[in-house]
């Protein structure tokens, strides 16, 4: 079975459609112009693993056993330390150690197999590759999922996603909690409460992982760095944002957080362009003393071209009459042998 081409003549989900229904086994590849790699593997149709090379999957996993309280940094470290040590895989090492049970462990694994692959399905452009191979897997760690039991819920939160991303189009944004909130936020205790923020009456609700999100929104954090604390996925933490800030529970960044790098970068080349306007004007005051000088290092546009025939008075009085010519600013070109700048096209 052959399936090969771009994302956007066939859609991701058709081919997934296809592999479940012909209970294929094997992988598909799916890469971008962005450098973006992923692998979704199927076994007899059902999905038991997604890869997405620029994460760290037992890292992501370790890190939200922390922020779930479950071990401390010290013994991810330690556990991480001895996983390159011994030849182990991540979910035996938590099982051998007592820290999840086989029950657990699944339901983590299947948590993050299923955000990994709303994360892949969300990609709009690209091409992908379906290979048939035999797949392995623990079924320690692993239960295969069906598609048609995840697909539809995929979809809906990939929808929903575009939206958290239009309102929050920045991960590298800082949020702060707002003052006299505290009193309304209680910690859920319905383990099967749809949203992860709902308001009841007065109080709003969070359930366990909005909670922990809530918990990370410190005026520190970016909302990058929660992605990574929690392992929680950018959609649910995307989810719990937009509901904290619609219930007005966090507040908008402030202006000088809003700056991203692209920004920072603009900035900072503005800066460097009024730098060297300053240089400039500063040699030209400083060489340019009559008429004559003025006349052989700068070009002027035609209505100043005439005032420069009509005067012979100063420097001074020859530019407060420049001034007051409307609309027209002249354009510098210095002498070859000093800084040229040139007027933009």
């Amino acid at each position: 079975m052959g399936l090969k081409g771009n994302i956007k003549e066939f859609s991701l989900i058709d081919v997934l459609q296809i592999i479940s229904q012909n209970q294929k086994s094997g992988i598909l590849k799916i890469s971008n112009n962005e450098g973006f790699l992923g692998e979704i593997y199927f076994y007899e149709g059902r999905l038991v693993d997604v890869k997405i090379k620029s994460e760290n999957d037992d890292l992501k996993i370790g890190n939200y056993l922390v922020t779930k309280k479950i071990i401390t940094n010290d013994k991810l470290k330690e556990l991480l330390d001895k996983q390159k040590k011994y030849p182990l895989r991540f979910g035996k090492l938590l099982i051998e150690e007592k820290i999840l049970d086989k029950k657990k462990l699944k339901e983590i694994f299947k948590s993050f197999i299923i955000n990994k692959l709303e994360k892949i399905l969300s990609l709009e452009t690209g091409n992908y590759e379906f290979i048939n191979a035999s797949i392995d897997f623990n079924s320690e760690e692993i239960e295969p999922i069906k598609l048609d039991m995840i697909i539809l819920d995929a979809l809906k939160n990939i929808d929903e996603l575009k939206l958290f991303r239009k309102k929050i189009n920045d991960l590298n944004l800082i949020y702060k909690k707002k003052e006299g909130n505290k009193d309304y936020i209680i910690l859920s205790n319905d383990a099967k409460q749809r949203d992860p923020v709902i308001k009841q009456g007065s109080k709003i609700l969070l359930n366990n992982d909005a909670y922990t999100v809530y918990n990370l929104v410190n005026g520190n954090n970016t909302i990058n760095d929660i992605i990574k604390k929690t392992s929680l996925g950018d959609y649910f933490v995307l989810k719990v944002i937009f509901q904290l800030i619609n219930y007005g529970l966090i507040e908008p960044p402030d202006k000088v957080t809003q700056i991203s790098e692209s920004v920072f970068f603009n900035t900072l080349r503005k800066l460097g362009l009024i730098v060297l306007f300053v240089v400039i004007m500063y040699f030209f005051v400083l060489n340019l003393t009559n008429i004559k000088v003025i006349k052989n290092s700068i070009i002027f546009n035609k209505k100043i071209a005439e005032e420069i025939k009509k005067r012979n008075n100063s420097y001074k009085v020859f530019i407060d009459k420049i001034t007051n010519l409307e609309k027209d600013k002249p354009v510098i070109y210095h002498n070859p042998k000093k800084i040229m700048v040139k007027k933009k096209e």
